[in-house]
């Protein structure tokens, strides 16, 4: 599909209206690792939803996540910084990575 179309807003609230499965996926796990990419929809609005859920089931809970590119926009940085505000609550460890550093490195 197209995903959330670079809404957050979108991604959350289809987080928050699966939440009794995405619940039932996590329950019982010791560790949850959310990976995802922030800036757009679907990971800037599910993945905090998803740290939140995690938590609430008491698994450790660990974020892992890439920033957009330099070149994507002021937009989409501002979503990400918005949404790694977010996982700082619901996730009990964030790893930022920034893809303009990772493209520099390789």
């Amino acid at each position: 599909g197209n995903g959330a179309n670079g809404n957050p807003k979108v991604g959350e609230k289809a987080a928050r209206e699966s939440s009794s499965e995405i619940s039932a996926m996590i329950n019982g796990a010791n560790v949850c690792i959310v990976k995802c990419g922030l800036g757009g929809g679907t990971g800037s609005g599910a993945a905090p939803v998803i740290c939140e859920l995690a938590k609430e089931t008491g698994a450790l809970t660990i974020a892992v996540v890439t920033e957009p590119f330099l070149f994507e926009g002021k937009r989409r940085m501002k979503q990400a910084v918005e949404a790694i505000d977010l996982l700082f609550e619901g996730a009990d460890a964030v790893i930022v990575i920034s893809n303009t550093n990772v493209m520099e490195i390789i």
